[in-house]
């Protein structure tokens, strides 16, 4: 799917007067696919963001027509990327390179966006909003759901504890099963994928019961925790030690709703640190909802 959204008034959010200020630009909007890589990693590393190269080509992968580049005379000004679960979508990435910004761009990225995934049928679309790009969001109807908090933590020794048994790929099926009730929507193809790149999966289970699990993903600075989900604080304790367990010059971090004020106590007691949260945001129905009280750590923001 190619070309700009801005004569497009079905659109979502979609505002003729958003267009009258004679600075904005109207990029020629595309696939993002692999040869974008080195410019999609070049905007991320510039914003701080943790993605890396073998990440970003997974969301490609996972939705191959829902990421988005906007050229401007031939130059990359930004870029968006969606994902799609069974019944929910899901935008990340939402970056406009500095000399391109307040022209309208990151807007038209999010019109292509939200176009794409109305048009294969979703009624629910989430993102996890920066607090700069909110304006936007609210303005294509976005509300918020709740704030989703990050964590940090500098593991310098080893730390050693009693392990959950690793996660092994026969027992995908299980924990997809697990995972759709907490999530509230099925992502069997990202669990999968997820599950091929991770540092490290562990999980609990009571005879044929599932009770948690959780997956290590690296990152640019370090190693990511997540997806984390257990129905018990004292399942997700074990696996957060089993996680942490002869980690050592490392930097660990995390995503967790904080309706999951059990989660936060229990990051702050192994010494987690709070950093800069963002807001969960949604556009349309709530027709599939998680239970923020049993997600430690989502996977990623760009992804849920």
């Amino acid at each position: 799917m190619t070309g700009s959204p801005d004569h497009n008034t079905n659109a979502p959010g979609y505002s003729s007067s958003q267009h009258a200020n004679e600075d904005y630009f109207f990029p020629h909007i595309r696939l993002l696919d692999g040869m974008d890589l080195p410019f999609a990693i070049a905007q991320t590393q510039r914003e701080g963001w943790d993605t890396t190269p073998k990440t970003m080509a997974l969301f490609i992968k996972h939705t191959p027509c829902g990421s988005f580049i906007a050229e401007y005379r031939g130059t990359p000004a930004g870029m968006v990327t969606t994902t799609i679960h069974e019944n929910t979508g899901w935008i990340g990435n939402l970056i406009v390179a500095p000399g391109f910004r307040r022209r309208g761009i990151g807007e038209q990225l999010m019109i292509q966006a939200m176009r794409y995934l109305v048009e294969e049928g979703l009624r629910t679309i989430r993102l996890e909003a920066d607090p700069p790009g909110m304006g936007i969001y609210c303005r294509l109807g976005f509300q918020n759901e709740y704030e989703s908090l990050r964590f940090r933590k500098k593991i310098s020794q080893p730390i050693r504890h009693n392990s959950a048994p690793k996660l092994l790929k026969g027992n995908l099926p299980a924990v997809i099963e697990f995972d759709k009730a907490m999530f509230g929507d099925n992502r069997e193809k990202m669990i999968r994928m997820l599950f091929e790149q991770s540092h490290n999966a562990f999980w609990l289970t009571d005879g044929n019961e599932v009770l948690g699990y959780v997956f290590t993903q690296p990152n640019a600075n370090g190693l990511r925790i997540g997806p984390w989900v257990a129905g018990q604080k004292e399942t997700a304790e074990i696996l957060l030690q089993s996680t942490l367990s002869n980690l050592a010059d490392t930097t660990v971090i995390l995503g967790t709703p904080a309706a999951n004020t059990t989660a936060t106590e229990l990051l702050e007691s192994y010494g987690f640190t709070r950093t800069p949260s963002c807001i969960r945001m949604l556009f349309g129905k709530p027709d599939h909802k998680d239970t923020p009280t049993s997600i430690y750590a989502i996977a990623n923001g760009a992804v849920g």
